[in-house]
């Protein structure tokens, strides 16, 4: 395998804080001799990419002028620019803009950036454009890439960590938590110090061993839809790293077997939205530590592949979402997911399954749910439905992709559904369903107080049994004084073979 060094550079963006584009060209269309400074919005959590920059830099010495490209996937937008600089200090330190020439919008904002281009022209190219000059357009989680040459074919790195290596499960249950909000809202003993809201007489993790021995279950995977915690501390996170730590344990499982997605909770949102959050993501780094120590995870991205074989040797791929992405002010309290987060991934899924001749069911997680739960939603002042805003492509992208089902968590309330929709092709092309996706919300697990609601004031869990055939779905509602007992079991089929 030939490999070159570094052809060009792909730079991400988003209109969240601003129409960055036009704001860039005001400045150069004041004078078109002149230029316009396009600082890198780096995420906390990527990595430093001094080499990359000095490859840059190095570019620029032989060429000059540096065509690079600037990428919106949420709005498929895509621009070619024109740098003749790169400023950046080795070691990643941040700086505000070198002059006046960059947007009020961020010039002088703190945290800064570790990087700022010299533009000197901006021009918005076509999908094809972009792809003949740089490639596929990246797919993961950074906001920049380095174009390189590999055997004539151009490739953006660092490439996607998916990963559909198969995980062998000793039972074939699936455990269901959601909601446990350890910290201020938990409802359950914790660990010394920090007392929980309510009088608690038992540990969460007593009741969910009483649960699964009710149930006589074999637990093989536990999924955790979000909301981990009450205020995305660490002192919280480190309570739930021990509840999990012993749960697995009492389950004779081990991490590989746990599937987690965050929750709006589990990150700093609030405090995110005083700021410009899409400068740093600062707060999202909690969770993501947490997710790294605990998980020992590789790779930026959230959204994550976990392919189980079960005990009874059926194939299970869970694609692990993340709706508490943020998207303004106005939505702060829905979810919201993005088709370009997770189009790619399952795609990449489907080839690995066909590839190696794998029948699995296929399953979504997230946290908030796509469908309304209560009998009647009325928004109310500061009390939104935080229904997924994006909940209408999802389920036709999952229904597209072979998706069996969808758990999801958030309104703390047990939730069933089956049923497809229809789909636009094209403006004039509208589609029936292809299949039935099953949709299976679970109430809050560990919550406690007023963080329970008052039509459903108990905790829960599900355990989902693969039987075949049939899904044998079961809810289990208790609470702190009280001792789990069933709320519901069925048998539903899967309706449709293996894909």
């Amino acid at each position: 395998m030939h490999v070159n060094s570094m052809v060009t550079a792909v730079f991400r963006f988003s209109n969240q804080e601003g129409r960055v584009i036009e704001l860039h060209n005001e400045i150069l269309d004041k004078d078109p001799n002149s230029y316009v400074w396009w600082g890198w919005w780096k995420k906390e959590h990527e990595p430093r990419r001094d080499d990359a920059l000095a490859q840059l830099r190095g570019l620029l010495r032989t060429q000059g002028i540096v065509q690079v490209a600037f990428v919106n996937r949420k709005d498929e937008e895509y621009y070619r620019a024109e740098v003749d600089e790169v400023n950046f200090r080795t070691g990643g330190e941040r700086s505000h803009a070198p002059d006046e020439r960059c947007p009020s919008l961020y010039r002088d904002r703190d945290p800064g950036c570790p990087a700022w281009l010299r533009v000197r022209r901006i021009d918005r190219i076509t999908a094809d454009q972009y792809s003949a000059q740089f490639g596929d357009v990246p797919t993961g989680d950074p906001t920049f890439y380095e174009v390189r040459r590999e055997n004539g074919k151009l490739l953006a790195y660092p490439l996607s960590t998916w990963n559909m290596k198969s995980v062998d499960a000793p039972g074939d249950t699936i455990l269901h938590l959601s909601d446990l909000h350890f910290g201020l809202s938990h409802g359950f003993d914790q660990m010394e110090g920090r007392p929980a809201d309510t009088i608690s007489r038992a540990r969460l993790l007593d009741r969910v061993q009483e649960a699964v021995d009710l149930a006589r279950s074999s637990v093989g995977v536990v999924v955790v839809s979000g909301d981990l915690v009450s205020q995305s501390t660490t002192d919280d996170f480190f309570v739930a790293e021990d509840f999990l730590s012993e749960l697995l344990s009492v389950l004779g499982l081990t991490r590989e077997h746990l599937v987690v997605v965050p929750g709006n909770h589990d990150f700093k949102t609030l405090d995110a939205l005083a700021s410009m959050p899409t400068m740093d993501y600062k707060h999202e780094r909690a969770f993501r530590n947490f997710m790294k120590v605990f998980l020992d995870w590789k790779g930026p991205e959230i959204e994550r592949l976990h392919h189980f074989r079960l005990a009874s040797n059926e194939h299970v791929v869970f694609g692990a979402l993340n709706s508490a992405r943020l998207r303004g002010h106005e939505t702060k309290e829905y979810g919201y997911v993005g088709r370009h987060r997770y189009a790619e991934m399952f795609d990449f899924m489907n080839s690995s399954l066909e590839r190696g001749h794998i029948a699995a069911r296929r399953i979504a997680v997230l946290h908030h749910h796509v469908l309304p739960v209560q009998e009647l939603e009325v928004p109310r002042d500061g009390i939104p439905i935080s229904l997924t805003v994006d909940s209408a492509e999802l389920f036709g992208e999952l229904q597209e992709r072979g998706f069996d089902a969808i758990l999801h968590g958030h309104q703390h309330r047990p939730f069933y559904f089956r049923g497809g929709r229809s789909v636009f092709r094209t403006p004039t092309d509208i589609a029936l369903p292809t299949r039935s996706v099953m949709v299976i919300g679970n109430g809050a697990s560990g919550a406690g107080g007023d963080a329970l609601v008052p039509d459903f004031p108990f905790n829960c869990l599900g355990l989902h049994r693969f039987a075949g055939p049939d899904l044998q779905l079961g809810w289990f509602y208790f609470g702190p004084t009280m001792r789990p007992a069933q709320l519901a079991a069925w048998e539903v089929p899967w309706e449709t073979a293996h894909i």
